[in-house]
């Protein structure tokens, strides 16, 4: 019996390329079969309407002719310590069943990347479906919420939610636009949206929300959306709030303390916040559907959200709005590992001066700090601060290297909340 050759039994070679204009549909039935959430309509549209992907942001990988997988890359704008910059958006990293197992995602990952680099691409942000996966490629959980899900009853009563009206999409539109941009400023997270963004993916979704009105100034200065499914009589939903946002703290108080009103119609308020706001707002324990004998107070969870990665070391720090703001002066020298691209492994030296942060290849500087390009992330992102790395052992080196750093990228944790996720 004649044995098989090495070469017929072989599988096919993985080739990799651009998506084409007029493959919509094969990307969304790769998609739906690797996901099952949706509809294939909904991925068609996905793919088709989508105001911030072309075929060209889309990257395919194919096997014997056959289509096995498929990365996008978002075109985005984030907010970032108050001012807009470029970030790419991987999403919808789908590999076909029959192809799993077989090294596609990380393949796709890879030249994404590698793409991203060779477009002047400083950062790119994702939504992992498991942290370890995406961590072997240098990105670092840089998005961590306070997510509570309490009775309402939990939350603080305020009188100021009289002034409280109901959301009117076709009046309010807008007004809430018009918030939400606002909100914005001096932040970090929030996505620049256009109409496709307000509009497929975030009104679309509203089933329920308020317009609180100043009484004084006579104009809205607060809204809540919320996205509520259909209940029973006997199981009521949930109040999931999608977003919630307050130009001033009278608003803010008058928003949540409509939650808090809503005590006799639903068994629990699903509110995500940022860092720090849980204890705020709670008044007592309790999670909705914990178990009783849980030995301790819970009120909610901590979650997990977006993960980030600097894609290029010189054009992170030269984009970077943090260290011109903040004032910091001085060398410091990084000594980096990155996964992916090798030039990125070995030395940088970093200047911070009136201009902001200048960072190029070099080892002149003396207070050095070593560490993952995962971490740097974190830390260029406001996650984790270089002096925590160093006293938790996942830094080496200077800390005065540490601080330095830390003081640069000073400003606000990143927080895009439910109604940027994409």
């Amino acid at each position: 019996m004649r044995r098989a050759s090495t070469a017929a039994s072989a599988p096919a070679r993985l080739v990799l390329r651009s998506a084409r204009a007029g493959e919509e549909e094969a990307l969304a039935d790769v998609a739906f079969r690797a996901f099952r959430v949706g509809d294939p309509e909904r991925w068609r549209s996905y793919y088709r309407d989508n105001a911030h992907l072309g075929p060209g942001d889309v990257v395919v990988a194919e096997r014997g002719g056959a289509l096995a997988g498929h990365a996008a890359a978002l075109d985005l704008r984030m907010m970032l310590c108050g001012v807009d910059v470029p970030v790419r958006g991987i999403a919808a990293v789908s590999v076909a069943p029959e192809h799993r197992r077989a090294g596609v995602a990380e393949r796709l990952l890879v030249e994404a990347l590698r793409r991203m680099r060779r477009a002047g691409t400083a950062l790119t942000i994702l939504y992992a479906f498991r942290l370890s996966f995406y961590r072997r490629f240098g990105y670092g959980l840089c998005e961590v919420a306070e997510h509570l899900r309490v009775p309402p009853a939990h939350l603080p009563a305020s009188p100021l939610r009289r002034h409280v009206r109901p959301l009117r999409l076709d009046r309010d539109g807008a007004v809430v636009r018009a918030l939400y941009e606002a909100a914005r400023a001096g932040t970090s997270g929030p996505l620049r949206r256009g109409e496709y963004w307000w509009e497929q993916r975030v009104l679309r979704r509203v089933t329920d929300g308020v317009i609180y009105e100043d009484p004084a100034a006579r104009r809205p200065t607060g809204y809540l959306l919320a996205e509520v499914e259909a209940g029973t009589r006997s199981f009521p939903p949930l109040y999931p709030v999608r977003e919630l946002v307050a130009a001033t703290p009278e608003a803010h108080r008058g928003l949540v303390g409509h939650l808090e009103a809503l005590r006799d119609q639903y068994p629990a308020v699903d509110l995500v916040v940022p860092r720090g706001q849980a204890a705020a707002l709670v008044q007592d324990f309790g999670l909705h559907g914990a178990p009783e004998d849980l030995p301790s107070h819970p009120l909610g969870y901590v979650d997990a959200r977006a993960m980030a990665r600097v894609v290029d070391v010189a054009a992170t720090f030269a984009a970077h709005p943090a260290p011109a703001k903040s004032g910091a002066r001085g060398q410091l020298g990084l000594d980096l590992t990155d996964p992916v691209f090798s030039d990125q492994t070995g030395p940088f030296d970093v200047t911070l001066g009136a201009r902001g942060a200048r960072a190029v290849k070099g080892r002149a500087a003396r207070d050095r700090l070593a560490l993952s390009i995962e971490r740097l992330s974190q830390v260029v992102l406001g996650a984790v601060r270089a002096t925590a790395l160093l006293e938790l052992g996942h830094a080496a080196g200077s800390r005065r290297a540490a601080a330095l750093l830390d003081a640069a990228f000073a400003g606000p944790a990143l927080f895009l909340g439910p109604a940027n996720m994409f």
